[in-house]
């Protein structure tokens, strides 16, 4: 939960867009300014429920500050998928926008990204996570 300004993972979506600057990222490699490294944040989200749904009869506190990054964090997501589809793929992050670099693409990562929304999905039931799901999907059986 730390920012990565003190030695965390925790950044916003500022070095996006500044209107961005709300909405909360875990980094998977904390730098400044952050790449925002989809696979990484889509398993610290898992994480984060797993860590809310463990603790909420056991430690309320801590299940309460696992379901608001969480929730958070979901609703970070959903603002920011479209920027990682680069028609026909999803990008490994978005060094492309911060960067200003030749987007990442990998097939390996695209086939993790897609099921690692399709577990989003699965405990969240937001459309917005499954619809990305099934176009990433759509690409690949193109």
């Amino acid at each position: 939960m730390k920012p990565i300004d003190e030695g965390g993972t925790l950044t916003t979506l500022k070095d996006i867009d500044k209107s961005l600057t709300n909405y909360n990222f875990f980094e998977e490699y904390p730098v400044e300014p952050s790449p925002y490294t989809l696979n990484g944040f889509l398993f610290t989200l898992l994480g984060l429920y797993d860590w809310w749904k463990l603790t909420k009869g056991v430690n309320k506190n801590y299940a309460l500050l696992a379901e608001k990054y969480f929730s958070e964090g979901i609703e970070t997501l959903k603002r920011i998928l479209h920027y990682y589809d680069v028609g026909g793929f999803s990008t490994y992050d978005l060094a492309h926008i911060v960067y200003k670099m030749d987007p990442k693409i990998d097939g390996n990562y695209h086939s993790i990204h897609i099921y690692l929304l399709h577990a989003l999905y699965t405990v969240t039931g937001d459309k917005v996570l499954r619809d990305f799901a099934n176009l990433w999907t759509s690409y690949v059986r193109k």
